[in-house]
């Protein structure tokens, strides 16, 4: 877990010298939301515009 802290902190430390993407999946009840709301918040506090989407909604979209 601590190595997806880091990466996360990279990704919103950097986020506009970067072209990168994060991925996560994983089981039941692993943090990835949680994560990924944090990382909004971090980025929200920087001004930066944030989109959340489920992947169901994101495929609905794309269809």
């Amino acid at each position: 877990m601590y190595y997806v802290l880091e990466i996360s902190q990279d990704f919103c430390s950097n986020f506009h010298e970067t072209n990168m993407n994060l991925l996560f999946f994983g089981g039941t009840g692993l943090g990835k939301t949680f994560m990924c709301n944090c990382i909004a918040n971090e980025l929200l506090n920087k001004e930066i515009s944030v989109l959340y989407q489920t992947s169901f909604s994101l495929f609905e979209t794309i269809e």
